[in-house]
């Protein structure tokens, strides 16, 4: 998490008991060299109002580049993993209505005729919110957080922090100044955010294979309805497992639970699958492991706003 105060790198330098030109010097060097890909607002994306899915495609391999960018066009697309599998693209879209997805998924499937794709919406959400640490990672909870209405004032905050925190100076007092607000007001309301739920949380998203986690699996089970919500709930408490959700089960395709797991050894995946297998309730798993990054995006949520 990154301090929601007046100069956070001030702060972070009387934390550490370093320079505060170290500390920014440091920063610097982190988000110019990909380890920290953005710092700034990770909104609920069902706070404000968005709809999401996660699509599976079976996609010919003369045909992945074509498919890749085909839904890489879209800025509902923020994730696009290749996974080793015969399912093996996958892609999550945001939009603002179930039927702007149906148009991007339509549209990515007109594009790559030879292909197949199905939409996977999460039917319960158990675990999300990485905070790497380390060899592995671990989340906080997550809730269900109301429909939030936002203020026009606090939409220009929004638009302003999510499109460019800067770290330099007093970043709240630039931002609130875009929205008409004083820093204090800014800070106040940024944090009112992360207590209503409506920001996941304020900080630094890292490139997780960039501070050591090279091995990313996408580990999926077969679970009874009886026991989906057990067996996600124990899953989540591995400290490896950064995402876990109950998704639709598709034809040819049972799986319904869903957990990323990252880590330094792939070993340590297979591992956690094989134990989390042995629950009660468990038909089937297999662990879908990361090929290829393809896209990874943070969706600007107020990007279509009225300045």
């Amino acid at each position: 998490r990154f301090p929601v105060v007046a100069d956070p790198l001030g702060f972070v330098a009387e934390k550490i008991g370093a320079p505060r030109r170290e500390v920014q010097a440091a920063a610097d060097e982190l988000l110019a060299g990909g380890t920290v890909r953005r710092i700034g607002p990770v909104f609920d994306s069902r706070a404000l109002g968005f709809s999401g899915t996660l699509v599976m495609g079976e996609v010919p391999p003369g045909s992945v580049e074509a498919a890749a960018l085909a839904a890489n066009a879209f800025p509902e697309v923020t994730h696009n993993y290749l996974r080793r599998h015969r399912k093996n693209l996958w892609f999550t879209v945001l939009a603002r209505s179930p039927g702007r997805i149906d148009e991007v998924v339509e549209a990515v499937s007109a594009a790559v005729p030879d292909a197949s794709f199905v939409r996977l919406p999460a039917q319960r959400i158990f675990k999300i919110d990485a905070r790497f640490t380390g060899e592995a990672a671990t989340a906080g909870a997550y809730g269900n957080p109301a429909r939030a209405a936002l203020t026009d004032r606090e939409r220009a905050l929004a638009r302003a922090l999510e499109s460019g925190f800067r770290l330099e100076g007093r970043p709240f007092a630039e931002a609130g100044s875009e929205a008409g607000m004083s820093e204090d007001e800014a800070i106040g309301t940024v944090k009112s955010w992360i207590r209503s739920g409506v920001l996941r949380r304020f900080g630094a998203v890292l490139s997780q294979r960039r501070i050591g986690l090279a091995a990313n699996g996408m580990c999926v089970f077969d679970v009874g309805d009886g026991f989906a919500e057990g067996f996600g709930l124990a899953a989540s408490d591995s400290p490896m497992v950064t995402h876990c959700y109950e998704r639709v089960r598709a034809e040819g395709w049972g799986y319904n639970v869903y957990a990323m797991a990252h880590s330094a050894n792939p070993g340590n995946i297979e591992a956690f699958a094989r134990s989390a297998a042995a629950a009660p309730g468990v038909v089937s798993w297999a662990i879908l492991y990361t090929e290829r990054e393809l896209k990874k995006a943070s969706m600007l949520f107020f990007a279509g706003d009225e300045a």
